[in-house]
């Protein structure tokens, strides 16, 4: 089988047909699942304050629908440095052309 024989359905360009127009497919899934958990959030929030039901039922829907929300943490890469300023730099500041590069490796 050759790779021309296989086809793989185009869903990056779908538009839904609405009664407003036509939109991209994937807007309208992420907005209905953002829509959706900003409902659950609320009601989980007004159930809390309320105290309705099992209290650890409704924080436990809260913290996982804020969970699904919050962007994933990124690692730092290796060469980013914490300190805004390294010694040699602040030496080349200090003294300007007085130091050797090769002792600061």
């Amino acid at each position: 089988m050759d790779a021309a024989s296989v086809s793989c359905p185009n869903s990056i360009g779908d538009k839904w047909t609405t009664v407003c127009g036509k939109f991209p497919k994937e807007e309208v899934i992420y907005f209905t699942q953002v829509t959706a958990l900003f409902i659950i959030i609320i009601t989980c929030l007004i159930n809390l304050s309320l105290r309705n039901g099992a209290d650890t039922v409704w924080a436990s829907l809260l913290s996982g629908s804020i969970g699904y929300l919050l962007p994933a943490p990124n690692i730092l890469k290796k060469d980013v440095t914490l300190l805004p300023d390294t010694p040699e730099q602040q030496l080349d500041e200090i003294l300007p052309q007085q130091h050797a590069d090769e002792l600061c490796d």
